[in-house]
């Protein structure tokens, strides 16, 4: 079948490429677990809960939760489409079953932080104050393994191990803390398999991506949707590599996206084509 234009897909495409997404977040858990023990055997997990648990204690969690035991990767599609409705109930608890999924797929308790870092000072964990996701929550679902870092490769340092990126990433991960120079993004998350990035901008998670694979010099459009602020128009972005960015004025307010996609892009120009720029 030709490929589906990302702006133009019906219900029903959106819902199967959700699956499609889902599953293979689930599956890559399964196969790093797999790896790092050298099984041959790759099994995924899928956590639900009853409907009736809008918000669900910890106890409650782990005393009503029900899980499949899914091996291969078609039986994990075929569970996900099929409890895809109660995963998107809005009274739900479709997220924490989903965060339950990864980490039992990814080897449990164990698994998890057996990529996390290893300081002896503190422990890494997949949820930070006042209940945030981490950034090993974030690198677990995106590429299958909980690393606490964003930068390429593992990093040592008077005996503690820093783990990064081992491999290029599937989906891509830029962030605003790297202009500020708080963090470095490696080439693994900032040149993905996918031509889709993980935003990360102040206070929340958004999405860019490119209908195809970004020139290296030409101009190219990237599409931007901020999930939380249930933006409801089109954002198209302009990215020009080969034409500068316009000279800063002392005092003007830069949109914090152009920030975060000159980290990838430096000094690229970037026009927002009419939309009015989100400051």
């Amino acid at each position: 079948p030709p490929p589906v234009d990302p702006l133009a897909a019906s219900h029903a495409q959106r819902e199967r490429a959700l699956v499609k997404a889902l599953a293979g977040a689930l599956w890559r858990c399964a196969e790093a677990a797999a790896e790092a023990k050298g099984a041959r055997r790759v099994c995924a997990y899928l956590v639900l809960f009853p409907n009736r648990m809008a918000l669900p204690t910890p106890r409650e969690l782990g005393r009503e939760a029900s899980v499949a035991e899914l091996e291969g990767y078609a039986q994990l599609e075929q569970a996900v489409a099929a409890k895809l409705g109660e995963l998107q109930r809005a009274d739900g608890a479709g997220v924490i079953a989903f965060a339950y999924s990864a980490a039992l797929s990814a080897g449990g308790a164990e698994g998890v932080r057996a990529h996390m870092d290893a300081t002896g000072l503190c422990s890494s964990t997949l949820l930070g104050a006042h209940g945030y996701c981490t950034q090993e929550l974030v690198n677990l679902v995106a590429t299958g393994k909980a690393t606490s870092n964003v930068f390429d490769g593992d990093k040592e340092l008077d005996e503690m191990v820093m783990r990064g990126m081992g491999r290029q990433a599937p989906v891509g991960l830029l962030s605003l803390f790297e202009r500020y120079g708080h963090v470095v993004v490696g080439e693994r998350l900032k040149s993905p398999e996918c031509s889709v990035w993980i935003t990360f901008m102040e206070s929340h998670y958004t999405v860019v991506f490119a209908r195809e694979q970004p020139p290296a010099h030409a101009p190219f459009d990237l599409w931007y949707y901020d999930m939380l602020a249930h933006q409801d128009y089109v954002i198209r972005l302009t990215v020009d590599p080969g034409r500068p960015a316009p000279a800063r004025v002392e005092g003007e307010l830069v949109p914090p996206l152009d920030d975060t996609l000159h980290t990838k892009w430096a000094g690229a120009h970037i026009d927002w084509n009419g939309v009015e720029k989100l400051l």
